[in-house]
């Protein structure tokens, strides 16, 4: 398996023999310097798009990159080999990743169809389900989150995490970091609006409550309606959450 982190002392032990800042490296190979350092601590490797580049002003070859060390006519050959397999098992394991999130995608979809069909066998008619859908408290909340993110300026960002899932595997290891760290940002953002403002609506529902006790017939809705804020607002943020999940792991 590569090691990230000797690859990442190695890159940090050459640049600095050379004289070289991060922001000079990351000029010259043409990345931030977010990127070098994200690569020197282990946490990312570089593109192989980028590898020829970086081990040309290194004056390393991408064995020795990849095995993060100097090598010797004698084991140049052998840890060729033990590089070439821990990229294909490094490849294999990227293969399984996709594989865990559709299984993870279908096992989810499978719990919600068990959990309708038992909420219905409970009750003995799928009417119950109706119970939950409240319009004008969905409507609500998301226009709570819309707003939180227009207003903060992460609306972009919001939609931005939804194209980054999608088409990642055309960017660069650079182009993933910047549009995963504003996601990220707009996911949070978007996430806390969500769950404060279905409080603040729960809040004034109930003080509309308080206000109309006097007719029987606005308790039923009014506790209703509440209710399900609360609800949509921790669903939306559930969702936002298991998104920023995906999004972060693109940076691991």
């Amino acid at each position: 398996m590569l090691d990230r982190s000797r690859m990442g002392e190695f890159i940090v032990s050459i640049r600095e023999e050379l004289g070289l800042t991060q922001q000079q490296l990351a000029s010259s190979v043409g990345v931030s310097d977010k990127v070098i350092a994200n690569w020197e601590t282990g946490k990312g490797i570089p593109d192989t798009m980028i590898m020829p580049e970086l081990c040309r002003i290194l004056d390393v070859s991408v064995n020795e990159l990849l095995a993060g060390e100097r090598l010797t006519g004698e084991n140049y050959n052998q840890k060729a080999d033990d590089n070439i397999v821990d990229l294909l098992r490094n490849s294999e394991d990227i293969k399984k990743d996709y594989r865990g999130v559709i299984i993870g995608i279908v096992a989810g979809v499978c719990l919600l169809i068990v959990f309708a069909v038992v909420m219905i066998n409970l009750s003995g008619s799928a009417y119950i389900l109706s119970w939950f859908l409240n319009l004008s408290s969905l409507l609500a909340i998301i226009g709570i989150y819309l707003a939180v993110l227009g207003i903060s300026g992460q609306f972009a960002g919001f939609f931005r995490s939804f194209g980054l899932l999608l088409r990642h595997k055309n960017l660069t290891d650079e182009e993933i970091s910047k549009l995963a760290q504003k996601s990220e940002y707009a996911l949070d953002i978007g996430i806390r609006g969500t769950v404060i403002g279905g409080f603040m609506a729960s809040i004034m529902g109930t003080v509309i409550l308080m206000r109309t006790m006097s007719d029987p017939a606005h308790i039923g809705p009014y506790v209703e309606a509440i209710a399900l804020t609360l609800f949509y607002a921790g669903i939306l943020a559930l969702i936002m959450l298991i998104i920023k999940g995906r999004i972060h792991k693109l940076m691991l």
